[in-house]
């Protein structure tokens, strides 16, 4: 049995589609274990994971959890002032120590942050990365993950990386970022080389193996390096069933959910587009909305709410998509993955959203799974409604859902990990 242990950033959308590959590295006899902060350590345990709280110094329980409740300019400086005091213990050796206290026989790492891999590395321990996103590096005729421009064109695509090298290292990181991670590599030894400033995001590691957390099928014709890996089985398909109260208040009708992720928290401009959905509900009275708006914010819409339109803090996604009739979304990977799975089309606003959000915007429209807005128009919004709501998807999502329900049920995730403990010179 081999210890494989995983940390990610601290994000639903970047830990829970690790489960299904720590659960199928568990059936095989491993044991997985999840590096967190005291506030996660019952993320862990509702999913049945084995953790390692670490850094309850620089997070000690309760911090984490208070911040919904924060004024925004609160929050952000309370976050600040966190993870100054996380690089500064990770520059002083605490992530390593961590890892020699453990002794992981394989640590897979978080695609957007730097850290697992440089304290990997620079202890000998075997490493791979996993990514939640699609692959944010440049082959011809690709615009970067963070562009909605249409794919396909490699002048259009060329001057869209060209205008993102321009803009620096690492252009939607905070400043602190590029010299945060300049440091690491000096601190453990590592020449400068070991990464590259190449990523449409973040920066990479050329000489690293990375699994896509993402069925293939979603991407567009490209030209992947060999160290990428998609088809990583990510989607949790198990039934998740309504809670009663819910289920009697939405009634029968066509259902519309409203998705937000898990950022809202971080992202202000995620309510035009609740502020969108609530006019378009008192608009439709026919309709039926869900918005899971996060704890920050669900008090406040739902006394502006229609009697159509449902504000939840946390709303229970999968059960919903089960039998919603459309997503409208900020872009998040995580959350069209599972639309898809649903067959429900997607209807992006990827402007309002992570990074990665244009770009998996971009891949909705290349496959016909839904529709962009570039703008929040509410005319636009409705047209688009009205569209995914007379099935002009239908037959994209039935197809690119039999595409995932194939790359689910399959094993690479497990069978590339297990060569990486074997030391394999090729992985499958």
């Amino acid at each position: 049995m081999s210890r494989v242990l995983i940390q990610m950033l601290r994000e639903p959308g970047h830990l829970l589609p690790t489960i299904k590959l720590a659960r199928a590295l568990a059936e095989r006899g491993h044991e997985v274990l999840y590096l967190l902060t005291p506030d996660w350590r019952g993320f862990a345990e509702r999913h049945r994971l084995a953790a390692h709280v670490h850094l309850a110094d620089v997070y000690p329980p309760g911090c984490e959890a208070a911040w919904p409740r924060m004024s925004p300019a609160a929050r952000q400086a309370d976050a600040a002032a966190r993870v100054d005091r996380r690089n500064k213990d990770y520059l002083g050796g605490a992530l390593a120590r961590t890892y020699r206290e453990l002794a992981p026989d394989l640590v897979l790492g978080d695609v957007y942050d730097v850290s697992a891999a440089i304290v990997a590395r620079a202890l000998g321990i075997p490493h791979a990365l996993l990514s939640p996103s699609l692959h944010q590096g440049r082959e011809p005729a690709v615009p970067p993950l963070t562009s909605s421009l249409p794919l396909g064109d490699e002048a259009v695509a060329g001057a869209a990386w060209a205008e993102l090298v321009a803009s620096g290292r690492a252009p939607w990181a905070e400043p602190w970022y590029p010299p945060y991670v300049e440091a690491m590599l000096r601190a453990h030894g590592l020449p400068p080389d070991v990464i590259a400033w190449t990523g449409a995001i973040a920066p990479v590691f050329p000489g690293v193996p990375q699994l896509v957390l993402c069925p293939a099928a979603l991407e567009v014709p490209r030209r992947l390096p060999p160290r990428i890996y998609y088809d990583i089985p990510s989607i949790d398909a198990a039934p998740s069933p309504l809670p009663p109260e819910l289920t009697q208040a939405l009634g029968d009708g066509p259902l519309i959910l409203g998705a937000f992720g898990s950022q809202g928290l971080w992202r202000p401009d995620y309510r035009r587009l609740c502020d969108a959905l609530l006019a378009l509900a008192r608009a439709r009275p026919r309709l039926t909305f869900v918005l899971a708006v996060g704890e920050a914010w669900a008090a406040e819409y739902a006394t502006r709410a229609p009697p159509n339109a449902h504000v939840l803090a946390w709303a229970p996604q999968r059960a919903l998509l089960a039998r919603a009739a459309a997503l409208v979304s900020v872009g998040g990977l995580g959350t069209m993955k599972e639309a898809i799975w649903h067959r429900v089309p997607v209807i992006v606003a990827p402007a309002l959203g992570a990074p990665d959000a244009p770009g998996n915007a971009a891949r909705v429209a290349y496959h016909g799974l839904g529709e962009v807005l570039l703008e929040l128009d509410p005319e636009r919004l409705a047209a688009a409604l009205d569209r995914a709501l007379a099935g002009a998807h239908a037959a994209a999502l039935a197809a690119m859902q039999r595409a995932f329900a194939a790359a689910e049920a399959g094993e690479r995730g497990a069978c590339v990990i297990e060569a990486l403990l074997a030391g394999a010179a090729e992985l499958p």
